[in-house]
């Protein structure tokens, strides 16, 4: 009798203990206030960035059949961050919420201006006849002084287009992405389209001068 009686009282301890959990978890979780980090992708695209998320210990949850990715709203600038820094963004791309750049690190700041301004030379080549769409990719490194770079920026253009450019179109798409860039020469600029022909390389100047 004593047997059952001590196989009971177990029970009753192992029950208490799954209630206690229970009521434990469902106060983090109650406590926490989601925010959409990003929305409307695709689910491969979510659960890449949902998986990043967890192996970093950032509360997260997947809603809307797996399109919609929300974070605990006090980790929202550090999700964005790792994201960003994990280069874990999908090609069409935007934030749900805007970013605020004063609470996220130096480097996270820089990477995001950097996309910013690879963005902008994108949208500005995309005007040109003929450019069907541009992609864009800079590689700026961190300046050791407030103006002088210890190697120089470059960047890598590549262009879907309809038509063939000339040696001067060329030119000219070139200086649309060294005015968008401080610091950045001719001749660190190299463009191409979709078959692999060069449209306009900064070596070429480098050899002529």
């Amino acid at each position: 009798m004593a047997k059952y009686r001590r196989i009971s009282w177990i029970a009753q301890m192992v029950v208490a203990v799954i209630v206690l959990i229970a009521v434990l978890i469902h106060g983090l979780t109650s406590g926490t206030r989601y925010v959409t980090l990003v929305a409307n992708h695709d689910i491969s695209d979510i659960v890449l960035m949902a998986t990043e998320l967890g192996n970093e210990g950032l509360r997260h949850r997947v809603t809307s059949n797996g399109t919609v990715l929300q974070v605990d709203e006090s980790q929202l600038n550090e999700a964005r961050a790792i994201i960003i820094s994990r280069d874990l963004r999908p090609n069409v791309f935007f934030w749900e919420n805007a970013v605020d750049l004063s609470e996220l690190s130096v480097d996270a700041r820089r990477i995001i201006n950097i996309l910013a301004v690879e963005s902008e030379i994108e949208n500005q080549l995309m005007q040109i006849g003929g450019v069907e769409s541009a992609l864009v990719a800079l590689n700026i490194p961190s300046p050791s002084h407030e103006s002088r770079y210890d190697t120089p920026p470059v960047a890598a253009v590549s262009l879907i287009t309809t038509k063939e450019f000339t040696r001067d179109e060329g030119h000219r798409m070139a200086l649309v992405v060294t005015d968008s860039v401080p610091g950045l020469e001719l001749e660190y600029v190299h463009i191409i389209n979709q078959y692999a022909q060069t449209i306009f390389s900064g070596a070429d100047i480098g050899e002529e001068n």
